[in-house]
């Protein structure tokens, strides 16, 4: 009987400790996104629409190539060197939306971003 209480006695504060240390990295992981998505609003390039300048970046090595699509979604981006099309979901979508009028842009800076907001 005093083996199990002694054994209780050393697991039960480490369950505690070990419980403590688990709801404070649950918390860190429900902030952590609003951290990542806090730092990528300051990295937003105003001349490049809904993309950061990462982005904005990587679409402008590609550019001459993507704009050949005649559709956003046919776009191979392993085949540009990218892993998959740049920007948050609602950018894709944009691009997607709008691919028409955008593709005929001969650089990703020639983008007005003002003027395809505002058709919208």
């Amino acid at each position: 009987m005093n083996a199990k209480l002694a054994i209780l006695a050393i697991l039960i504060p480490s369950a505690v400790a070990f419980a403590q240390d688990d709801s404070s990295s649950r918390s860190f992981s429900r902030e952590y996104p609003r951290v990542v998505e806090r730092e990528r609003e300051r990295d937003y390039d105003e001349g490049a629409g809904p993309f950061t300048r990462e982005e904005a970046r990587q679409l402008r090595s590609v550019w001459s190539t993507i704009r050949e699509a005649a559709n956003f979604y046919d776009i191979n981006w392993r085949s540009v060197g990218l892993y998959r099309a740049p920007g948050n979901r609602e950018a894709r979508r944009f691009m997607a939306e709008d691919w028409g009028s955008l593709r005929r842009a001969e650089q990703f800076d020639d983008i007005n971003w003002r003027a395809e907001y505002h058709r919208r």
